[in-house]
């Protein structure tokens, strides 16, 4: 009897196909990966109520001695794997507190309780309960592959710990909640199977009890008039139901474990007791014995790998997907030296064409703030309309009068002859003085402010992912032009300087404008009357501007009742300061825009430019964002897991 029954644990739990081996063998390798990936893994646990004999009933499935004895023997959640390595001589056992199993010795098989005990008690102050997982790996020659779980019973006492009750049914859900996880609800055969807090939360977690198995232990020792047998077949309408149904086992008992009686023995003993138990004998073998059991977890197993495997599938590249993604969006991590240079010469050239591509209108830009061409164009029609609009009327009378004055308080300066010249000098320079000063600040103030802008946004979007390295080239394009505003500001300052000195134009149209006004006077009569209206349309009235007529008609016959030689010398200034004015105007216009332009676009491109390409301190600027490298780490070491996971998975689909 002892010979059949050896090893019979090993012998049904590898009874399953290769192919579900080889599935199993999958999850048992990835297990770890997956839990830290928090993806739920098919796995058995076995819950109760304390001193149920949970513990007792992991020891009989995996023939390894866990703590037992009267009590809260479990106190942290055990998860035992089994793995399977043919060149093992004798099994090796780790014991550990983390599933990396770091810095952990290997012991023997028959130091698993008291390493557990060990670690529980570091952890576990008295008879307090850890939610923290003690993590037993053994390897063996041969065997099953899978992983089970022990977790602490649910008691409503503990002198140690007010939340006991709490604690052990938060454990037992977080386990028995979990997708695909096989659910062994431990219960004594003398309980009532109405009372087991485990066995209602199994039904909340697993409504349907397709995954949900009731072991019965504790069944060698009742009373003759014990309904055992009635509550396993569920026979009676007030029985409880699963559907995966109840399976009575023999464990061993608290003299077999004094007695160190080996796992064998107790299977001799467990098919005796069914066997030849006057009660017990009454059960059909589908539902009694530890083999029993194994066969029925094989079998969901089985169901639940199945399904599991294809849905792994699908979630790993999901996952995938999803970091892969999220890595796209995080900053390139350089940390050599030739790294950081090439990547500030990609940041530098980008800066560059950018800006020149904007400059020369080969694109255009939906933030109209970005085309820097057209809105030059408006702050220089800006400048012009201001001065225009800042000059006086040379021809009115108001003007003829402020010149009379003038003119009389400069007598004695010079020959009467030759005052017209300074009064010229000084009534232009008055009149350009305050347009043309404001003009220009607000053309210089608002260009230097576009361009700095544009260069700004270039930069933060070129040097998004590295921004200390965005400020630095932010710090040298606001110093350039500033640099660039005050190198243009005195070429203008020299420009109006030279303007101010001497009235001078080459320019015909500036004689021809003048003898205009004199041919057009000519055609005046005495009474101011035009002498020959045909002639209209041949007069350089749109030359000279719209208030000529009616100018040259006043003019006449002021002159004719004043016959004297400063009223001709005034009108004839009116005429000089109108023409000259307007040539000034457009001559000063053109230039002060043309050398703003110049200084704006292609001298500041190439003067940042420059500045960009003599940095030196730009690398510390390249080291990469702690987070970001934490961040970058994290997503690479979890990719690596998942495609590693990847790999395994589609080994068996």
């Amino acid at each position: 009897m002892a010979e059949e029954s050896k090893d019979v644990t090993t012998s049904e739990l590898t009874r399953a196909s290769t192919a579900l081996q080889k599935r199993l063998d999958v999850i048992e390798r990835i297990r770890g990966d997956l839990e830290t990936e928090k993806i739920a893994v098919p796995g058995i646990v076995v819950c109760g109520s304390q001193s149920a004999g949970k513990s007792s009933t992991m020891e009989s499935i995996i023939g390894v001695h866990f703590p037992t004895g009267e009590g809260m023997c479990t106190r942290c959640p055990a998860i035992v794997s089994l793995q399977v390595n043919p060149s093992c001589t004798e099994p090796v056992v780790l014991v550990s507190g983390e599933p990396d199993f770091h810095d952990v010795d290997a012991c023997a098989i028959h130091e698993v309780a008291e390493k557990i005990e060990e670690i529980t008690n570091a952890r576990c102050m008295g008879c307090k309960v850890s939610e923290d997982p003690i993590y037993i790996r053994i390897t063996s020659a041969s065997g099953p592959v899978l992983t089970l779980t022990d977790i602490p019973g649910i008691t409503a006492v503990s002198k140690d710990q007010a939340d006991i009750e709490e604690v052990t049914q938060r454990i037992t859900r977080n386990y028995i909640n979990k997708d695909g996880m096989v659910v062994l609800v431990v219960i004594p055969g003398w309980e009532d199977f109405g009372n087991p807090v485990a066995l209602k939360l199994a039904k909340d977690a697993d409504p349907s009890g397709e995954r949900t198995i009731g072991v019965v232990t504790k069944v060698d020792d009742l009373p003759p008039s014990s309904d055992i047998i009635q509550k396993i077949r569920m026979e009676r309408a007030t029985d409880v139901e699963l559907a995966q149904g109840f399976i009575a086992v023999r464990n061993r008992n608290k003299e077999e474990v004094a007695d160190n009686v080996s796992g064998e023995v107790i299977r001799e003993r467990e098919i005796e007791l069914f066997s030849n138990d006057p009660k017990l004998s009454q059960l059909d073998k589908a539902t009694w014995g530890i083999p029993t059991l194994v066969n029925k977890i094989v079998d969901m197993q089985m169901k639940v790998v199945s399904t599991f495997i294809p849905e792994l599938l699908s979630t790993l590249r999901n996952r995938i997907r999803a970091l892969e993604n999220e890595k796209k969006k995080l900053p390139f991590i350089i940390t050599s030296d030739e790294e950081k240079h090439s990547m500030f010469v990609k940041i530098s050239q980008e800066i560059t064409t950018s800006f020149n591509e904007l400059m020369e209108g080969r694109i255009l830009s939906d933030d109209s703030s970005m085309n820097i061409c057209a809105r030059f164009h408006e702050f220089s029609s800006n400048f012009q309309d201001t001065l225009q609009q800042g000059l006086p009327n040379f021809l009115n009378d108001k003007y003829r009068d402020f010149l009379h004055s003038y003119v009389k308080e400069t007598r004695g300066v010079n020959l009467a002859n030759f005052m017209s010249g300074p009064v010229f000098v000084r009534s232009i320079n008055q009149a350009f003085d305050t347009p043309i000063s404001d003009g220009v600040a607000d053309l210089l103030d608002n260009s230097f402010d576009l361009v700095g802008g544009v260069w700004r946004r270039i930069i933060e979007k070129a040097s998004e992912e590295y921004p200390l390295l965005g400020a630095l080239l932010g710090d040298v394009v606001e110093s350039e032009v500033e640099g660039g505003k005050r190198e243009v500001n005195i070429l203008i300052e020299t420009l109006l300087d030279a303007e101010k000195v001497v009235a001078l134009t080459l320019n015909p149209a500036y004689m021809k404008s003048i003898e205009a006004f004199k041919n057009n006077m000519m055609l005046l009569g005495d009474d101011g009357e035009d002498q020959n209206p045909t002639t209209e349309e041949n007069r350089p009235y749109g030359i000279l501007g719209n208030v000529l007529f009616s100018f040259l008609k006043d003019t006449k016959t002021k002159l004719q009742s004043k016959s004297n030689q400063t009223a001709a010398d005034i009108f004839e200034m009116q005429v000089s300061l109108h023409c000259y004015a307007r040539l000034k105007k457009e001559r000063v216009v053109d230039h002060i825009v043309l050398l703003v332009r110049y200084f704006l676009f292609t001298h500041m491109a190439k003067r940042v430019s420059t500045a960009i390409w003599k940095i030196q301190n730009y690398k510390e600027c390249l080291n990469p964002d702690p987070d970001a490298l934490r961040q970058s780490l994290r997503i690479e070491r979890t990719l690596e897991r998942l495609k590693r996971v990847q790999t395994e998975v589609k080994k068996v689909m």
